[in-house]
């Protein structure tokens, strides 16, 4: 299936003391999946992008995202596009609890060949959630996304300047001429990653005109949690979530790791809880 949004130039291999653990690996039953994870302590991989961002492609680079989530989020693309159900049921316990997922999480086993697209939907999901410290592990920058949202919604203004990004995601102190961003380069390029992949799959759903509401709420639980939670409840986070996803999405050309197409609001087509399917794995934030 041939894609405009974005496409992979190179992808290299980091090796990276801990990286190779296999503490917690052969562990074997339903306890074996309460282990956590910590970016940049999984095998990870370098890739370089080419973004389409509407007046044509521009090339970034991000480090150290997890082997787990580029194979997972391969064969998601290539297998399950269009698959009902993906990221909002459950795979399969039995395979789920096998002794090797903790190794495939790792980055130091591919998914076997029989574990189907919502076993892997699943896996995403877990592993996002076992995340320690969570994805989003500012909570600084995690408190400016859902103010964003919020103004976004009131507003029904889903547009943002480069400014405005740059706001939500780096110190605010202009007097320098690096700004010091909110997350680090393998927190930033992972969430870049795994939104992309959840943006693509939103564009597809509405080109075949099937519906996203609640696709992938789920996981919105899993990557937007704070590192000791919060007592939102989860309607009220996916509902800020959501309007956050269109504004992200809307933003107009960056070369940064959290960068995205160039999408403007088809509220005609994709009510905000649909487009949430994006927000819903912590986006471009």
């Amino acid at each position: 299936m041939e894609h405009n949004d974005f496409r992979v130039v190179t992808s290299s291999s980091v090796y990276r003391k801990g990286s190779t653990t296999t503490a917690g690996a052969a562990a074997a039953g339903p306890k074996s999946n309460k282990l956590s994870y910590t970016l940049g302590e999984v095998c990870s991989t370098n890739v370089t992008l080419d973004v389409n961002v509407g007046t044509g492609w521009t090339r970034i680079r991000l480090k150290e995202v997890p082997k787990f989530i580029v194979h997972a989020f391969n064969i998601i693309s290539k297998h399950g596009m269009d698959t009902d159900g993906i990221f909002r049921k459950e795979g399969n316990s039995v395979r789920l609890n096998r002794a090797e997922v903790q190794a495939i999480y790792k980055g130091q086993s591919d998914i076997p060949n029989d574990y189907s697209v919502i076993d892997v939907c699943t896996m995403v999901k877990r592993f996002l959630r076992d995340l320690k410290p969570p994805l989003l592990d500012s909570e600084e920058c995690r408190a400016r996304l859902l103010k964003k949202a919020c103004q976004a919604r009131i507003s029904d203004s889903f547009l943002m300047t480069r400014d405005e990004m740059a706001d939500i995601f780096y110190l605010e102190d202009r007097t320098i001429e690096q700004q010091t961003p909110l997350l680090s380069d393998v927190h930033a390029s992972t969430l870049g990653y795994v939104m992309r992949q959840l943006y693509r799959e939103i564009e597809h759903s509405q080109r075949v005109e099937t519906s996203m509401s609640g696709r992938l709420s789920a996981m919105s639980q899993s990557s937007l949690r704070s590192s000791n939670d919060t007592h939102q409840s989860s309607s009220d986070r996916f509902s800020d979530v959501s309007d956050l996803r269109n504004a992200a999405f809307s933003e107009s050309t960056s070369d940064s790791a959290l960068s995205t197409p160039t999408a403007t609001p088809t509220t005609s087509r994709v009510s905000t809880n649909d487009a949430a399917a994006a927000a819903a794995a912590a986006q471009h934030f």
